[in-house]
């Protein structure tokens, strides 16, 4: 997280020592070659701003990618939650509910249409 923060401040300083570095703004020096240097400048911090954001996005799904694919990881996946409650002898076995019913139509016996 800290990594992202740092990213975002690092493009918004990037941005402001671009901005000084175009020759449309009177701000500051004059001289090509100055304003040259601090556009790269600002270039540069672009690039560690982009860097310091891919080093966390990359980490995490680097990780998530390791975790969906160990075996031995339960996770999220569809058969770490199987569990069928034992039915209770008191009740009747076979309840129609109203959405238990197959009403011939086009959906699903669930579908809320």
């Amino acid at each position: 997280q800290a990594l992202m923060i740092i990213s975002i401040l690092l493009g918004f300083f990037a941005a402001i020592i671009s901005l000084f570095g175009l020759q449309c703004i009177q701000f500051g020096t004059t001289d090509p070659v100055a304003k040259a240097k601090i556009a790269s400048g600002g270039g540069a911090l672009f690039i560690v701003a982009a860097m310091s954001a891919m080093v966390p996005v990359s980490w995490y799904a680097f990780n998530i990618t390791q975790q969906f694919y160990d075996i031995l990881y339960p996770g999220t996946k569809e058969y770490a939650y199987k569990y069928r409650a034992p039915r209770s002898s008191l009740r009747p076995v076979s309840r129609n509910y109203p959405s238990e019913v197959d009403n011939s139509s086009n959906y699903g016996k669930n579908a809320y249409v």
